[in-house]
């Protein structure tokens, strides 16, 4: 099948706040995010008004799961249920706001994610030549401070400019998470050891190191302990009425409560980012699109993350926004360079339910894995859930989804820097 939705059945508009939609059929060879299996979705859908709400026809065989990167869309159903013709039909509400765009991502359990794009107050049209702030006018590429200018890439402390002209890779370790907070990461994943009566806290050797089925992960009995010595990575929300998520408890109530954190066990004034911080990092701060992106690192798949000011070391490359986890390959000398540089790498580390371990990496396959970091935001309507950053190749969410406390995911923290 390579056209496809044209879905609209008799009637099925007529609940809608009235808005000029467009649903744009694509190529698959193309647009292969509009696919996947047992899913099919629209390529773009553009409404003219500000907000409102629209039914939007999903062509599905399996159930699918909404998200978004943004917060002003919410869906209904959020788990959509295909009907016996094939296909569902989910409400989208969209709450008023300026012209602006979103990614719609519909997941299926076997990992399958199609995606659309909406937009918000129509399509940005292309700026005209020739004006102020676009390719030829004053402040852009070919101008005084942009590339090609004087003081831009290919310059010192530049992005593209690689090392400084004595050679020296400079190393930029600042994160932006608000326009007034910034933050720098700790150097790997939060790990916990076990000697068989107490408990050491470390982060792990390298960025890309991830414990998976063995050691610690599969191995805890009740909470806090493990039933030998081993090292857990892999940690459910942090209350106090678990031990730093170290619990194999599958009940979300064995969890309930605040956020307690793992800083008290750290120590070092490190801490775990809220939903709206790890949103800002990876969508809202300046140049966001470029700082961000799906990458192998050692044969591990994963999510780069660069500083807010960012020099590409010379002979390497890098790809900004998803794109899947073999667009940016980095053997260990080469991310060695990128994290002398100040690049942060989050690898695909699994899930755990229980001690069951599932969705790592493979070395055998580019595009297996899917990484999941918890924030210390709860979901607000229950404490059954709390916020967390997800990614499988081609995708990645910024903090907008949650999942169940007890689940065991990943953990990467902060310092803030004044």
């Amino acid at each position: 099948m390579t056209k496809f939705f044209t879905l609209l059945k008799a009637g099925m508009l007529a609940a809608l706040v009235p808005m000029a939609m467009l649903f744009a059929s694509c190529d698959n060879a193309n647009e292969p995010t509009n696919i996947a299996e047992g899913v099919t979705c629209g390529a773009e859908l553009e409404m003219e008004l500000s907000g409102g709400k629209i039914y939007v026809p999903v062509i599905c065989s399996v159930p699918v799961t909404c998200s978004t990167d943004v917060d002003w869309i919410t869906f209904d159903p959020v788990v959509a249920v295909p009907n016996s013709e094939g296909w569902a039909n989910i409400l989208f509400t969209v709450a008023p706001g300026p012209q602006a765009m979103a990614k719609v991502y519909f997941k299926t359990e076997n990992k399958g994610i199609a995606m659309m794009k909406l937009y918000r107050g129509g399509k940005p049209k292309d700026p005209e030549p020739g004006g102020g702030d676009t390719p030829g006018g004053g402040d852009t590429p070919g101008g005084g401070d942009t590339p090609g200018g004087g003081d831009t890439p290919g310059g010192g402390d530049t992005p593209g400019g690689g090392d400084t002209p004595g050679g020296e890779i400079v190393k930029h370790d600042r994160f932006s998470i608000s326009e007034s907070k910034v933050v720098r990461f700790s150097p790997g994943n939060l790990q916990a050891t076990y000697n068989g009566s107490t408990w050491s806290w470390a982060f792990a050797p390298n960025q890309w190191d991830a414990i998976g089925y063995t050691s610690g992960n599969n191995k805890i009995n009740g909470n806090g302990s493990l039933s030998e010595p081993g090292t857990v990575d892999l940690f459910g929300w942090s209350t106090h009425a678990t031990c730093c998520g170290i619990n194999n408890s599958q009940n979300y109530l064995d969890y309930s409560g605040d956020f307690a954190g793992w800083q008290g066990a750290i120590g070092g004034g490190w801490r775990t980012l809220s939903r709206d911080e790890w949103k800002y990092v990876l969508k809202l701060r300046p140049n966001a699109d470029n700082l961000a992106a799906q990458a192998r690192v050692n044969d591990v798949s994963g999510l780069v993350i660069l500083p807010d000011e960012w020099v590409l070391p010379s002979g390497l490359n890098f790809a900004g926004e998803p794109y899947g986890f073999a667009t940016n390959q980095y053997s260990v000398e080469e991310w060695s360079k990128m994290e002398q540089a100040g690049a942060i790498f989050l690898p695909c580390a699994g899930k755990r339910q229980g001690t069951y371990v599932t969705d790592l990496s493979s070395k055998n396959s580019v595009q297996s894995g899917m990484g999941r970091y918890w924030s210390s935001t709860p979901y607000s309507t229950t404490e059954s859930a709390s916020y967390y950053v997800e990614f499988s190749s081609g995708y990645y969410s910024d903090c907008s989804t949650f999942i169940a406390r007890d689940m065991g995911i990943s953990v990467r923290l902060v310092q803030d820097i004044e």
